[in-house]
């Protein structure tokens, strides 16, 4: 993909680029294609974080004890474990089959995720960038998620709705932001650091309340309530019904599991987060495990305080554009930064190219994109290079959705998507 970006625009560099797009869906297809002819077998283990979450939902609907009982089991109670029971339709598949019946369906949503954002977004306006905009596709880390059983394409799918929910939101409608506040619940429920979206929202509809825009900030602000009422509702459903989730399900996550996330001393390397690599700072000198984490949480209020003068600086551009940039905040500022979290930022990637694409010197950041999404693929078993990877990634997100290019800007990239939007096979 680097070759076909860095070519002068001609065929090769086309080629190249497809190559690139299909490699990136063949390569491993055929890989987890032969897992299930060669490798998985009942008598052998699955990826430990798919064990995991399949043991801890069997414990919670099938055992009806806490999840938390299995080791390394860290999700919220609500609706994370339920995925898992439901996807091993509910305990009458064992646990290799489980998982692959996992893959499936995920990559079932996560393509009909992709398929409908490119649509959304709008068409590519040249063949370079219908081929940048589906390499980020394919080349999100969605197919190890699914081999590593996350849910972090079940997140996506949330965030979508809400991208979909903020193009409508000029609209004045009452279902676009009920659409919107479920999508958000959805999101947050599974990973709560998803609620950083909604920070990110409320800042947004503070400034644009200060700047007159009260019409669009009244919006926000029912979609926000909608989250809210949303993620309370089914928290006190799920309290509700019999089995499963109980009183003690939420406490034992706050007082069991979450401390216990992406602490230093589990000897963790590929979490590439500033909080988490401050905190693996102070273990090595010595600190309490108290320390440790008010180090981290001082780190994640620096970060937040940059995501929110990012959004000021933004006050002017389309919602859809801040929330997708929240969900990288919302992925990079908390302690827990796993790489294949980068899935849910998909919306991110997709508005951000098609927004350089249109820049000065285009190709350099576009090469930054192909370089993080490779970075965030490999999942290096090294602290330096997933500090470097989520830094890239930041960078990436402070230099994107701001200002229109200027006319001169404009007139001095035209040549070269001229010559590719006329390349046709």
């Amino acid at each position: 993909m680097l070759a076909g970006l860095l070519l002068p625009p001609g065929k090769l560099g086309t080629w190249l680029r497809q190559v690139a797009i299909v490699a990136a869906v063949i390569v491993p297809v055929c890989f987890m294609a032969l897992a299930v002819v060669f490798y998985i077998r009942p008598s052998r283990p699955v990826f430990f974080d798919y064990s995991v979450n399949y043991d801890a939902a069997a414990a919670l609907y099938g055992q009806g004890t806490s999840p938390y009982q299995i080791e390394a089991a860290y999700s919220f109670p609500l609706p994370t474990f339920f995925l898992y029971w439901a996807g091993s339709l509910f305990g009458h598949l064992e646990k290799s089959s489980a998982w692959v019946l996992w893959w499936i369906g995920g990559a079932i949503l996560w393509s009909g995720c992709a398929i409908f954002l490119l649509r959304s977004i709008a068409p590519a306006r040249n063949i370079r960038e219908r081929d940048c905009l589906r390499y980020a596709c394919v080349a999100i880390p969605a197919m190890t998620t699914l081999w590593q059983g996350q849910t972090a394409v079940f997140i996506l799918a949330g965030l979508v709705l809400l991208h979909e929910a903020l193009q409508q939101v000029q609209n004045r409608r009452a279902f676009p932001s009920l659409m919107g506040g479920v999508g958000l619940a959805w999101a947050a429920l599974i990973k709560p650091q998803l609620a950083l979206v909604g920070l990110g929202l409320g800042a947004w509809a503070i400034l644009a309340w200060s700047q007159n825009r009260r019409k669009v900030a009244a919006q926000v602000a029912t979609l926000l309530a909608a989250a809210v009422i949303t993620a309370t509702t089914l928290i006190a459903v799920s309290l509700v019904l019999p089995g499963g989730i109980t009183l003690d399900t939420y406490r034992d996550f706050i007082t069991q599991a979450l401390p216990k996330v992406a602490m230093p001393s589990s000897g963790l390397s590929v979490v590439g987060s500033p909080a988490f690599t401050a905190a693996s700072i102070a273990a090595t000198l010595g600190a309490t495990d108290a320390t440790v984490t008010l180090v981290s949480n001082a780190v994640t209020l620096v970060v937040l305080a940059f995501a929110i003068y990012w959004t000021l600086r933004r006050a002017q551009r389309p919602l859809i554009e801040i929330a997708a940039g929240w969900g990288v905040w919302a992925m990079v500022a908390p302690r827990v930064t796993w790489p294949w979290y980068a899935v849910w930022c998909l919306p991110f990637f997709l508005l951000a190219i098609r927004e350089a694409l249109s820049r000065p010197r285009a190709t350099f950041r576009l090469c930054g994109f192909v370089v993080a999404l490779c970075l965030l693929n490999l999942q290096v078993d090294s602290l330096l290079v997933t500090l470097g990877t989520t830094f890239l990634l930041m960078m990436l997100l402070w230099i994107s959705f701001t200002e229109a290019p200027s006319l001169e800007d404009k007139t001095t990239i035209e040549p070269h998507t001229a010559v590719e939007s006329t390349e046709h096979h």
